[in-house]
């Protein structure tokens, strides 16, 4: 009611006044949202000829939102605002306002006031500014909010569509002492002090052309988190541990997130290691450290965020004694005039001494040759020895001494791959009228396991050279050791000769050839002589006679049978042959034992020429036949009865000899009586004497082979 009221006394001021012409006026505006109200005014006139008619608002969409029609009084208006008309000595005003609840951004544009007379129709536009503040305030990162140590952190606030009065005004705030005053904010080498919140605030003022000015402040925030990743630190419980002691290794380093660690020794992964992932570290335990457990110790830790790997290493040395660690081959087979080479390589600290030595035949250490040479480093030794001579071919051993203990670290072997050498000297010890003992120093078997075998041939035999072997396969007592061998059941009187076949899996080499007659019977020259005294000279033409008698029994059975026993079979097949158990005494000025068991210059036994002269620990014998054992116990041979079996029925008697024989033809006997006579009492004296001979020989059972001490 109150609008209407207002109207008719406008309208009737209207009426009392008037003016020369139309004339209309629109002020602009400046409204601020949810700060003020939104004015539109209208001003106008119009002559005292005019008929006043309406007056009418129209917003920037071109919508009527008011009219006033004068001659009715009548309006029509829309919802959200007021109108007001008033009317002074000038000109009358219509306004409309909005308050400022309603006021929104949407309302900013030209509002047209258009009045209208019966003679003319003016217009007049007020352009309305609506400021607001930004409905959202933002802030970006570069890199995204989870960055990497010292690279550089840009962050920007952002805003939605805005209308201020004035800029809007950007403040910073973060960890520490980071600030900021503009819209962006760079923090250049960013460290990881600088993880944390965010804020970002922005301040908008909204000037409005009537009322106070507004400030709306609008603020965000954010977590930014700055990965890092320090090298890992190694610690130890001791640098040098003692052996068999406790040690720890500790491995730790500074990481976000938390980093992945791991420990190697010498490269090889440490698997009994605890690791807490929260405090970045990892803690590796050995209850008793040995000498392998030196080495250079490396700490591994990875960053998934900053993809990043580093690692930090220390060297450990576990003091403890030499030992080995890698060798060269430990066995080489060369040449004379080669160059063999032996290398070790050993774990210790502190660093260790090498000493190398040639072995004896017992094991005994001893001085190297003037032609080995040895260079060794800090944890390494070397050996060169250029071969000369058999003395080289021997165990190498290295020993290895530090302030912790000393170690035998190695043994070498150097062997050879050449046939045994040749045995020089062969000499006769014993013979008697059926059997020949010959005595030889054993050589250099090649670097190879070497037998001996013992060979011999009747004269006839030895000229078309032709050998019969006895006792193969002898086993080697070691380097110049003493070897004695014999020969049995030869027959008396004749001449023989002898040699030793050295072989080993490279060849044979025979040795120097010696001759020697076994002993004639006792008896044979006089004999001879009797039954030449008796037959006299007035018989010599019945001498000849039986002579060539005597002839053709010899060519036609004598012969055949002595043929067959040029080789005869083996009594006793081993039983003749033996070693002496400890090597024979050197002369004095013999050549100088080394370290092998070598001699410069071997033991000469050519003076030994008599048998009586020579000494044997398990015989004694004179050219008589064999003495009784008094200086060892023999035993048994198992492989005598293998060939004696064949042979006991030889030599039982002195009957075989066909000369002390009744010369017959055509089955009757062509001797005379007293020939016949005196026969048979020398075959009948012989007979005797080889009988008792024999019960003096060494049974079957008292051979067997003999080796001296030591390794066969």
């Amino acid at each position: 009611m109150s609008c209407r009221v207002i109207h008719l006394l406008l309208i009737c001021g209207l009426l009392l006044d008037s003016s020369d012409s139309a004339i209309v006026t629109a002020d602009n505006f400046t409204a601020a949202v949810n700060c003020s109200d939104l004015d539109l005014r209208c001003k106008f006139t119009s002559d005292n000829t005019e008929t006043e008619l309406y007056l009418t608002w129209t917003d920037p969409s071109g919508h009527q939102i008011y009219r006033m029609d004068f001659q009715s009084n009548n309006y029509t208006f829309g919802e959200g605002f007021e109108f007001a008309i008033s009317k002074n000595n000038e000109f009358t005003t219509g306004d409309i306002t909005f308050p400022k609840a309603n006021v929104t951004k949407e309302m900013a544009g030209p509002y047209v006031c258009t009045f209208v007379t019966n003679a003319t129709s003016v217009s007049a536009t007020a352009s309305i500014d609506v400021q607001y503040r930004p409905s959202t305030i933002y802030f970006s990162v570069r890199p995204p909010l989870d960055t990497i140590e010292n690279a550089d952190l840009v962050l920007t606030c952002h805003t939605t569509v805005s209308n201020p009065g004035a800029p809007i005004v950007f403040s910073w705030s973060g960890p520490g002492t980071i600030t900021g005053t503009s819209q962006v904010l760079t923090v250049s080498r960013v460290k990881r002090t600088a993880t944390g919140p965010y804020r970002c605030t922005g301040k908008t003022t909204l000037i409005p052309t009537r009322g106070i000015n507004c400030i709306f402040s609008q603020s965000t925030h954010a977590s930014i988190t700055v990965f890092y990743h320090d090298s890992p630190t190694v610690s130890v419980s001791e640098v040098n541990p003692k052996e068999n002691s406790a040690f720890v290794i500790t491995c730790q380093t500074k990481s976000l997130p938390a980093a992945s660690l791991s420990a190697t020794r010498n490269n090889h992964s440490i698997q009994n290691g605890v690791r807490d992932n929260t405090t970045n570290m990892a803690i590796y335990k050995v209850q008793k450290v040995s000498c392998g457990h030196s080495g250079i110790y490396k700490c591994t830790s990875f960053n998934a965020k900053t993809k990043t790997t580093l690692t930090r290493q220390k060297t450990v040395n576990v003091l403890c004694k030499p030992r080995m660690h890698r060798t060269s081959s430990r066995t080489r087979t060369l040449k004379i005039n080669q160059v063999a080479r032996f290398e070790v390589t050993v774990v210790a600290y502190p660093s260790p001494n090498f000493s190398w030595f040639q072995l004896d035949s017992n094991g005994n250490h001893q001085r190297l040759q003037p032609n080995a040479a040895v260079s060794s480093s800090s944890l390494s030794s070397v050996l060169t020895i250029n071969i000369t001579s058999p003395e080289d071919y021997a165990i190498y051993t290295v020993v290895s001494n530090n302030s912790q203990g000393q170690a035998d670290i190695a043994n070498f072997t150097l062997k050879s791959d050449v046939k045994p050498f040749r045995i020089e000297k062969l000499s006769i010890v014993n013979t008697s009228v059926d059997s020949v003992f010959v005595q030889w120093l054993s050589p250099f078997d090649g670097g190879t396991t070497q037998t001996f075998s013992l060979q011999f041939a009747s004269e006839r035999d030895y000229s078309r050279s032709i050998w019969s072997t006895r006792h193969e396969n002898l086993s080697d007592p070691g380097r110049y050791q003493n070897v004695t061998g014999g020969i049995l059941d030869l027959y008396p009187g004749r001449t023989y000769f002898m040699r030793i076949v050295s072989t080993n899996s490279r060849g044979f080499v025979t040795s120097s050839v010696v001759n020697v007659t076994t002993v004639g019977l006792p008896g044979d020259q006089n004999g001879s002589t009797g039954a030449g005294i008796g037959i006299g000279i007035g018989i010599c033409i019945f001498i000849a006679l039986i002579a060539l008698l005597a002839w053709f029994i010899y060519r036609h059975r004598i012969k055949p049978i002595r043929g067959k026993a040029e080789t005869p079979d083996v009594r006793y097949a081993n039983a003749a042959v033996h070693a002496t158990t400890e090597e024979t005494t050197r002369p004095s000025g013999s050549g100088k034992r080394e370290d092998d068991g070598n001699e410069t210059n071997p033991p000469d036994t050519s003076n030994a020429t008599n048998t009586e002269d020579v000494n044997y620990e398990s015989l004694s014998v004179n050219r008589s036949g064999f003495k009784p054992y008094d200086r060892i116990a023999l035993k048994p041979n198992p492989e005598l009865g293998k060939v004696y079996k064949s042979n006991t029925n030889r030599d039982k008697t002195a009957s075989h000899y066909e000369n002390l024989q009744p010369k017959t033809q055509d089955g009757k006997t062509t001797d005379t009586a007293e020939t016949q006579k005196k026969k048979k009492k020398v075959r009948r004296k012989k007979e005797s004497e080889y009988a008792n001979f024999k019960s003096k020989q060494p049974t079957e059972s008292n051979y067997m082979n003999v080796h001296p001490k030591g390794k066969a």
